[in-house]
């Protein structure tokens, strides 16, 4: 995704300070560069693949996103898989995105992927 919005920047940014807050602290540690930008492809680019599943949790509301976390995470990390990501980094990041994701970030995140996705 050669382009990006200031929510999805935002929301990455967030994450990456988690990534290294010791709140998820193991052996991973990567540098800001490396976790940022698997932050920003899981997000960017494995988040809006599922933009129509997303839309429909929107309607149902909080608590069909907080179900559907483990979810996210599940298919975060098959897409890092896919596009051979670095695991370790992506495992944790994935489960950072989803524990992260609300309605109102995922609505955030899910009206700028709509912009973006509508720009190409």
């Amino acid at each position: 995704m050669s382009e990006q919005s200031p929510e999805v920047k935002s929301f990455v940014d967030d994450c990456v300070v988690d990534y290294h807050s010791g709140v998820y602290e193991d052996d991973v540690n990567r540098s800001d560069v490396v976790v940022a930008t698997v932050m920003l492809i899981l997000v960017a680019e494995g988040l809006r693949v599922m933009l129509p599943e997303i839309q429909e949790w929107l309607a149902l509301g909080t608590s069909a996103i907080a179900l559907k976390r483990q979810e996210v995470e599940k298919r975060l990390l098959a897409y890092a898989a896919e596009k051979e990501l670095d695991y370790e980094v992506a495992k944790k990041s994935a489960a950072i995105i989803a524990k992260r994701l609300d309605e109102k970030s995922l609505k955030t995140i899910f009206n700028a992927l709509q912009k973006l996705v509508g720009k190409e």
